[in-house]
C-alpha cells in the first residue's frame, strides 16, 4: 500500500523536521486527514528498508567523493547507552574514551571524510575501542592524488607514509615534542573544522539521541540522519514542496 520510496521519504522528513518519535510525526500527519501508516507497520518496513537507505547514503558520499581533491578526516562518538548500563544492555558497541569530555562511553565511532562543501565522501561506523589510526586506511586507501587534513589522533609516521605511496598527502597537526609544521602545511590544514561543523549538523537533525532499543534501530538512525543531512541541501530551495508531497 506503501511504496518503499514514500517510507524512505517519510523516514528523512522526520530527520528534517526534527521529530524524535515516529509516533509523534504520524500522529500530525493523521491529524491532517492524511492516510499514513500505522506506528508499526511504519517501524517494521523502514527496518525492512535499512539496507537500501545505507545504499543510498554511500551513493550519495560516492557523488561528493568524486569532486573532491581536498578532503577532512574525523571521527565523533555515538553513544548507545550510559556507561552505567552498559553491563546489562544488549545493544552492540564497545567501551571507548571521549577526549573532548574525557569520559567514557559504550557504543561506535563514525568515522568520515568530508569535503570543503561539508558534504560526506566516505563514512564508516566501528566499535568505539578501534583506533582511529587503525580505521583510517580502510577510509583512505582508495585515494589517490589526494589531500586529507586530520586531527592529533591520526598522527602516524607508518600511516602518512603508506598514504605517500598512492598519492595521498596528509596533514595532521604537529605534537608537543615535535617541529612546528611549515607554512605551508598550516595553509594546508585551514579549513579542518568542516568536518566539526558536519558532526555538529548531524547531531542537530537527532544523531546524538538514542531512539532505538536495537542494533538495527541504532543503524537506521544513523544511516537515515546521514542520508537526511546529505539531502538536506537539496530539499533546502524545495522544502515546501517535500511537506506538502509527503502532507
Amino acid at each position: 500500500m506503501y511504496p518503499d520510496s514514500t517510507i524512505i521519504g517519510l523516514a528523512v522528513y522526520q530527520k528534517l523536521a526534527k521529530i524524535k518519535y515516529a509516533q509523534a510525526m504520524l500522529a500530525v500527519l493523521a491529524s491532517l486527514d492524511k492516510q499514513v501508516p500505522a506506528s508499526s507497520t511504519y517501524c517494521k518496513r523502514k527496518q525492512s528498508l535499512v539496507v537500501q537507505i545505507i545504499l543510498a547514503v554511500k551513493q550519495l558520499c560516492t557523488q561528493q567523493q568524486a569532486q573532491s581533491v581536498k578532503q577532512h578526516l574525523d571521527s565523533k562518538k555515538v553513544e548507545v547507552i550510559d556507561v552505567a548500563r552498559a553491563k546489562r544492555t544488549k545493544l552492540a558497541g564497545a567501551y571507548g574514551y571521549d577526549h573532548i569530555h574525557q569520559c567514557y562511553f559504550y557504543g561506535f565511532r563514525l568515522h568520515a571524510l568530508v569535503n570543503n562543501q561539508g558534504k560526506l565522501c566516505r563514512v564508516l561506523l566501528r566499535p568505539a575501542n578501534e583506533h582511529d589510526v587503525t580505521v583510517a586506511p580502510r577510509l583512505l586507501n582508495p585515494l589517490t592524488y589526494t589531500i586529507i587534513t586530520a586531527d592529533k589522533g591520526y598522527i602516524s609516521q607508518d600511516l602518512k607514509a603508506s598514504l605517500a605511496k598512492q598519492a595521498v598527502h596528509l596533514v595532521t597537526p604537529r605534537q608537543s615534542n615535535q617541529l612546528p609544521p611549515p607554512k605551508s602545511e598550516r595553509k594546508l590544514y585551514k579549513g579542518h573544522r568542516i568536518v566539526e561543523t558536519a558532526f555538529s549538523s548531524l547531531d542537530s537533525l537527532g544523531l546524538a539521541d538514542r531512539p532505538y532499543r536495537s542494533t538495527l534501530g541504532l543503524i537506521l538512525h544513523v544511516y537515515t540522519t546521514m542520508l537526511a543531512y546529505q539531502l538536506q541541501d537539496i530539499l533546502k530551495t524545495s522544502s515546501a514542496q517535500l511537506s506538502s508531497h509527503y502532507l
